[in-house]
């Protein structure tokens, strides 16, 4: 898994994951060339090693599970405008 994918799932910045991998705190985590392989845990989730000192970081433990987008389809509302009231299509989906 490269960086954008592992910091989309643990809800942190592909920056702040950088530096992570920069402290050695992804677990299993290599550098080939340019790019940098992060393993997954059983769970689908990259495993981040804690800081001895300091905040406790607020990356996501487990994959969400919740919606992710709202999406309104634009030519349904169009043509939904010359229907009656009991023909009328769902313009908005959860994805």
């Amino acid at each position: 898994m490269g960086t954008r994918e592992a910091s989309f799932l643990l809800g942190i910045s592909r920056q702040r994951l950088l530096v992570l991998l920069a402290q050695g705190r992804v677990k299993g985590a290599e550098k080939k060339g340019r790019f940098w392989e992060i393993p997954v845990s059983d769970s689908g989730m990259p495993v981040i090693i804690p800081a001895r000192r300091g905040p406790k970081g607020m990356w996501r433990k487990r994959e969400s599970t919740t919606p992710k987008m709202i999406h309104v389809n634009q030519n349904k509302i169009q043509s939904n405008k010359s229907k009656p009231p009991t023909e009328l299509e769902a313009v908005v989906s959860v994805k």
